[in-house]
C-alpha cells in the first residue's frame, strides 16, 4: 500500500506543478480539460483498487485492457487508423462503464480536476455508449429481430 501512497503523492504533486505552469498560458478551464485523460487514468486506477466499487465494471475494464494484447482483433491493426478503432472502442466503453456505474461521490474522492469536468466526462460516456456501445448492440438486436 505504501507504493500507492507514493504514486498518489507523485501524481498529485506533478499535476499541480504542471497545472500552475499551464494556467498562465491557457487558463484554468483549458488546463483542467488538458488534464482529463491523465486524471481519468489516475481515477480509474484508484477505483480498480477500491474494494467498495462493484467488481463488474472492474472486470470489464480489465478485459478491455487484455483485449489490447490479444494477437487477433475484430478489425486487423494492419489497416492503420481503422484497425485501432476496435481497441479504442473497447477501452473507452469500459472506462465509460466505470464512470457510469460508480457513484459520483466515490469518483470525486479520486478525481484531481474540476468536478464539472468529471460530470462532463460521465455525460459524454453515456452518449458514446448510446452510439457505439450497448446502444448500438440494442439497435442491432432490434434489426435482427425485424429481419426474422
Amino acid at each position: 500500500m505504501a507504493e500507492m501512497k507514493f504514486f498518489d503523492r507523485l501524481y498529485i504533486k506533478g499535476r499541480a506543478a504542471a497545472a500552475d505552469k499551464l494556467e498562465n498560458y491557457i487558463g484554468k478551464r483549458m488546463t483542467d480539460l488538458v488534464a482529463v485523460p491523465t486524471d481519468t487514468m489516475f481515477m480509474v486506477a484508484k477505483v480498480l483498487a477500491d474494494r467498495e466499487v462493484p467488481s463488474g465494471s472492474k472486470l470489464d475494464f480489465l478485459f478491455s485492457i487484455g483485449y489490447l494484447f490479444l494477437p487477433f482483433d475484430l478489425i486487423p491493426d494492419k489497416w492503420r487508423l481503422i484497425g485501432f478503432l476496435d481497441d479504442s472502442i473497447a477501452v473507452v466503453s469500459s472506462i465509460g462503464k466505470v464512470l457510469r456505474t460508480t457513484e459520483r461521490e466515490r469518483l470525486l474522492e479520486y478525481w484531481q480536476g474540476d468536478p464539472d469536468m468529471l460530470d462532463s466526462a460521465r455525460e459524454l460516456s453515456i452518449k458514446i455508449d448510446e452510439k457505439i456501445g450497448s446502444g448500438m448492440i440494442k439497435k442491432m438486436t432490434k434489426l435482427a429481430k425485424l429481419a426474422e
